[in-house]
């Protein structure tokens, strides 16, 4: 995937472990769905397959993935976050805390693809 330079700034700009976050959910979209593209829209990086699908939102004590369709994905365990009839989310304060939530599922049907 190409990261655009916005997004990179982005990237260099947050906190430390923030940082590495985005990093870590930057190699697992790229693994997850490799046609997916990424770009810089609404001060914030964004990440479309076709349609966008979920963006990176940093913030002072924690790390926010967000998802464009709430309806697209399976949370049987209701971590997902926001009370919106589509956007949603989920608050990450440290790298060790990406285990914690099936992030490969919920990529992989934000964005459509069936695997």
């Amino acid at each position: 995937m190409k990261i655009p330079e916005e997004v990179l700034d982005y990237i260099a700009q947050a906190p430390e472990q923030q940082q590495q976050i985005m990093k870590q959910l930057i190699d697992l979209i790229d693994r997850e769905i490799p046609e997916a593209s990424v770009s810089f829209k609404w001060s914030q990086p964004v990440f479309a397959c076709g349609k966008d699908f979920a963006y990176f939102k940093t913030g002072k004590k924690e790390f926010t993935l967000g998802f464009s369709d709430r309806s697209k994905l399976t949370d049987t365990r209701q971590q997902l976050q926001g009370t919106g009839k589509a956007l949603c989310h989920v608050k990450i304060k440290s790298p060790d805390e990406l285990a914690d939530f099936p992030l490969s599922l919920w990529l992989r049907q934000a964005a459509g693809i069936d695997r």
